[in-house]
């Protein structure tokens, strides 16, 4: 499976979870939108470096997710 088909895969499988973390965050779907574009931009620039050893990658997206957040 090449890189590209991977992460879309993962997207799949994480954007309403990531979606659903902000919207029930967030008043302003906008931005509930925004932050999970970011939170995926993020994790497909560090998509090389996830160490699957070290958490999931559902662990790992989420911690963007809130470090973005914050």
């Amino acid at each position: 499976m090449s890189k590209r088909d991977a992460f879309a895969s993962f997207y799949e499988e994480n954007i309403w979870k990531v979606y659903g973390f902000f919207g029930y965050r967030l008043a302003s779907r906008e931005d509930a939108e925004d932050l999970t574009q970011l939170t995926f931009e993020r994790a497909l620039k560090a998509f090389d470096r996830f160490d699957e050893r070290r958490a999931s990658a559902a662990t790992w997206l989420m911690a963007i997710a809130s470090n973005l957040l914050i």
